[in-house]
């Protein structure tokens, strides 16, 4: 008996110091969870303060679930949150991991990979197309690689959430298949008219100069090389962890679940999913040489000439212009069923801002710009 009750005191003691661990482990896990929720700066403490009052006063006058918002001040994320929901249906709130569509801004990770390679001696982007693939269609007039990157060679544009939904195309290879007969809308380099169909062509000729498949590409060139561990292909069938779900607005302007579409045939043009602090980091990259070189940086973030001889707003991966304070200010942005993106660049002052979010919302809308013009004004008081 003495036996018995000692073994039993025994077990008791055993279990009650089992408990206790599992409840300090538990703990720290879930603070450690809490901290992920938020990245501050307090040296910009006046500066995030009121961006996120900037962010809450958006949020709450707008129609998205759930978005998220990154900072970067010279190469450091200096603010990071989320807010609303990543899933309404499961009440999971959004967060700095939370992974977005980032839609038609997945053409940044394309140029990079095309940056990259030229970079590496491997092709010149200022070489003819038909140079690389000299058995597609010939069109009336020639256009280059930088053409396609900055959206002047003649093709036309295409909606993308129709294109997407095409049952027949498996690959990007098959999209390009599909319109490679289509004409040119306008001559070559003579105007601009953003098409995805351009991006396509890019990766068309990456992976042919390469010998690797697109995703290898972007997995080697883009993702390892900056670090950005949250970059995904979107497939509705796989599961990918802190995955947002994906909302839209139906025809009574009533909050729905997006229509489901598998983006994993159009990654190079619209089926990236992204993190918005790497969305940031992807964009830090070109602020100064690094990664890129300053040829390859120059290329990135050079106008493109019409054969007029007028400057263009596009350069080879980013819209460019000038704030009401004359500083010079890159724009890429990102649209597709259940997400949209964008993120604001000031190069000479290192300020990046970028925002995503699970629903498909006019990016202009998006208080990336507001915030960004925030920043400056305490960098500058400072």
């Amino acid at each position: 008996m003495n036996v018995l009750r000692k073994l039993k005191m025994f077990c008791s003691i055993r279990f009650i110091i089992a408990c206790l661990l599992a409840s300090v482990l538990f703990s720290c896990t879930k603070n450690s969870a809490d901290s992920e929720q938020i990245l501050y700066n307090r040296s910009y403490k006046e500066a995030i303060a009121e961006s996120q009052k900037a962010l809450n006063d958006y949020f709450f006058t707008s129609v998205i679930p759930g978005m998220s918002v990154s900072v970067s001040v010279d190469g450091e994320i200096v603010w990071s949150q989320g807010i609303g929901q990543a899933s309404k249906e499961l009440d999971v709130p959004a967060g700095r991991e939370t992974k977005y569509r980032i839609g038609t801004a997945s053409e940044l990770f394309t140029s990079y990979v095309l940056a990259m390679l030229q970079q590496q001696g491997v092709l010149n982007i200022d070489s003819s197309f038909y140079h690389y693939i000299p058995t597609f269609p010939e069109k009336e007039g020639d256009f280059t690689l930088r053409m396609l990157g900055a959206h002047t060679s003649g093709f036309e544009k295409q909606p993308i959430n129709e294109i997407v939904r095409i049952d027949s195309i498996k690959t990007f290879i098959d999209y390009v298949h599909t319109f490679k007969d289509s004409e040119l809308s306008f001559t070559p380099n003579s105007y601009y008219e953003s098409s995805v169909y351009n991006t396509a062509l890019l990766a068309v000729v990456a992976e042919t100069v390469s010998g690797k498949n697109y995703e290898t590409l972007v997995n080697e060139l883009v993702k390892d090389t900056l670090g950005l561990s949250s970059l995904r292909f979107d497939h509705p069938l796989v599961i990918f962890e802190n995955r947002s779900n994906f909302y839209e607005l139906d025809y009574i302007a009533r909050l729905s679940n997006a229509v489901e579409v598998n983006l994993r045939p159009f990654a190079p043009l619209a089926g990236i999913l992204l993190t918005a602090d790497d969305l940031s980091r992807a964009a830090c990259a070109m602020l100064s040489p690094g990664v890129f070189t300053a040829e390859t940086i120059e290329i990135l973030t050079t106008p493109q000439v019409l054969n007029s001889g007028e400057e263009l707003f596009r350069s080879f991966s980013w819209f460019l212009s000038t704030d009401r304070q004359d500083r010079k200010f890159l724009v890429q942005l990102g649209n597709i069923s259940g997400g949209s993106s964008l993120v604001v660049v000031y190069p000479e002052q290192k300020v990046v801002v970028s925002i995503a979010a699970n629903i498909d919302v006019e990016n202009d809308e998006l208080p990336a710009y507001h915030i960004a013009q925030i920043f400056l004004k305490h960098l500058e008081a400072e």
